[in-house]
């Protein structure tokens, strides 16, 4: 069979490309013991290993394991341009033992047997197995700058560490929730943050200018799409679009948005934490600031920012950003005019009295909301009658 027909039916998501890359992980192993001499061996030693080599003979279609580098080469054709976490994880930590790591580290996590190929006793496993274990796929590196890779990503907060009162080699190392979530394409659910895909938020077609000279979002997703990094300073009034304006943006860009309010500035671990979502993710991190008049909104330093900051804020609010070397895009939205209070009248259905309820001055959101109340009371009068 032709290799670039291997995955065709497969969707291209984390989900799959974790999946993959775990088989294709477990390959690079299966391989370096054939070279050996001891695949036999190893295989007897480590039975469960069996099934995921009839899952990648399933998948190839073949009674014989291909090639690491074949597997590879269909892995690539497969995915494509498409950019998921586990590149973007290669290109926050630019180091052959990234991959290997964290996928090892993770795989432990849905099937707990994978501990037996660091860890002699299984459990959790520890700096000192992981660097054998890795030296043993990159022997090229030594001890030394593996560990130094491994410390790198906890620093980064993709690796947690613990057990940390005993000696260094019997330190456990996990992948962080949030990065795990992220390359195994779970939902990241947490209190404080909204995390909504791309295709889930609105269209820029269906964006209603404030006024004839308005920004449109259209024209940021251009730009962000072009860019690796930027910062986002979106001032205007409450209830006036502004998230929408950010969201609509996303969607043009192929992007998804992470949102939070400001108090996520004020918790290192959250603010670490989101910022290394939407870095994974590939998404906007937005976070709507609140500040009061003589107050300062200071965006905190992070190991690991998001690429794209957009700070949803007020008219004369102060922020620093503090993100030096980034494109700034400074957006102003203004309340609706006359004619595009109209139109946003004629959207929420009140197309016969749209000239003149226009004639008031409300936000975007102002709107919206009142013609939803408006339409809850009809409905509770229908009832009613």
């Amino acid at each position: 069979m032709n290799p670039t027909a291997h995955f065709d039916t497969i969707p291209v998501n984390a989900e799959e490309q974790f999946r993959l890359r775990l088989l294709g992980a477990i390959l690079d192993i299966l391989e370096r013991e054939r070279r050996a001499g001891q695949l036999d061996e190893y295989m007897t030693h480590f039975a469960f290993l069996q099934s995921y080599a009839n899952r990648i003979a399933n998948l190839w279609q073949s009674e014989k394991l291909p090639l690491a580098t074949n597997w590879q080469r269909a892995l690539s054709i497969w995915q494509g341009s498409e950019r998921l976490p586990l590149d973007r994880l290669a290109e926050l930590a630019p180091n052959p033992v990234t991959e290997h790591a964290v996928l090892m580290i993770a795989a432990i996590e849905e099937d707990p047997r994978f501990s037996l190929l660091i860890e002699p006793e299984g459990g959790a496993p520890t700096l000192g197995g992981m660097t054998v274990f890795l030296c043993d796929l990159h022997p090229d590196l030594g001890t030394g700058e593996i560990r130094e890779q491994l410390f790198v990503l906890a620093g980064m907060g993709i690796l947690s560490i613990g057990n940390s009162d005993q000696p260094r080699i019997e330190w456990t190392m996990r992948v962080a929730p949030a990065a795990f979530e992220a390359i195994t394409g779970t939902r990241c659910d947490r209190s404080y943050l909204n995390s909504i895909p791309g295709e889930n938020l609105p269209s820029p077609k269906q964006w209603i200018a404030p006024s004839p000279d308005a920004d449109q979002p259209t024209a940021l997703g251009d730009q962000l799409s072009q860019r690796a990094e930027s910062t986002i300073v979106l001032r205007g009034d409450s209830n006036n679009g502004r998230k929408t304006y950010v969201r609509m943006a996303a969607r043009r860009a192929k992007m998804g948005t992470i949102e939070a309010s400001t108090s996520v500035f004020a918790d290192e671990g959250q603010w670490s934490e989101a910022n290394l979502i939407a870095a994974l993710s590939g998404a906007i991190l937005m976070v709507e600031c609140s500040p009061a008049p003589s107050e300062r909104v200071t965006v905190p330093t992070c190991s690991v920012r998001a690429p794209h900051l957009a700070l949803v804020t007020s008219q004369s609010a102060s922020v620093d950003h503090g993100r030096s070397g980034t494109p700034v895009f400074a957006i102003e939205l203004p309340r609706p005019d006359q004619k595009a209070r109209a139109k946003h009248w004629r959207t929420v259905g009140w197309s016969r009295d749209a000239r003149k309820l226009s004639e008031r001055v409300l936000t975007s959101g102002h709107i919206h909301r009142m013609a939803q109340g408006a339409d809850r009371e009809t409905r509770d009068e229908s009832v009613a009658a």
